[in-house]
């Protein structure tokens, strides 16, 4: 790892010891292989979460999309409380193991990133893009993880009777709204990534 003086003990001719300093490198690489070993692990890390983030940002606007197609089918539940009912139980799925788990891995993901990339501490675009990635992760919960969730459940009561279906009053045209904001601040982050705009870096 480093170069450090040790002692070479030998002989001299009459049988007496002979002591001398020098200097050797000690640990099984060199310090430039170290620093390239670094530099590799470095590199790599940067990749993976690139990937996860991506892979998240895939998975959230996938299924934010998902629920817009079926708001846009589910009927009344005074036209048909069963369909009503299951339609609400898909997109309660939707949002509890594909929406909300990519939502939290991007904006991880992305934290980290920045956090492991010295480069991106100063650079306009990235700030601007975790701004809009903690924007999206607090709408999203707020907007629309929690209020699908509350709809699924109240289908359910309702099927099994156990509330008046007459109290379901749902505003499909609200919770599409709700969606489309979400995918346009997520359409914003993907922009910043992607195009990187030469926003002014932030002094050190």
């Amino acid at each position: 790892m480093i170069r450090s003086p040790i002692l070479i003990v030998g002989m001299n001719g009459d049988g007496s010891l002979r002591m001398q300093r020098g200097l050797t490198w000690l640990g099984p690489q060199s310090l430039p292989d170290q620093i390239s070993s670094s530099r590799r692990r470095g590199n790599a890390m940067r990749r993976l979460m690139k990937f996860l983030h991506t892979m998240g940002a895939i998975g959230m606007m996938g299924a934010m999309a998902c629920l817009v197609v079926l708001l846009g089918l589910i009927p009344q539940p005074s036209v048909s409380l069963a369909h009503y009912a299951e339609m609400r139980a898909a997109m309660g799925a939707i949002v509890r193991y594909v929406f909300f788990p990519s939502l939290g891995l991007t904006l991880v993901a992305g934290l980290l990133a920045i956090a492991i990339n010295r480069a991106l501490h100063s650079a306009g675009w990235a700030l601007a893009k975790l701004a809009s990635g903690i924007l999206v992760f607090e709408w999203g919960f707020a907007a629309v993880q929690g209020p699908m969730q509350e709809a699924a459940e109240e289908a359910a009561r309702a099927v099994a009777g156990q509330i008046d279906p007459a109290t379901l009053a749902p505003n499909f045209g609200t919770e599409q709204g709700a969606i489309w904001v979400t995918l346009g601040v997520a359409t914003v982050n993907v922009i910043l990534g992607v195009w990187r705009p030469k926003f002014t870096n932030l002094p050190d």
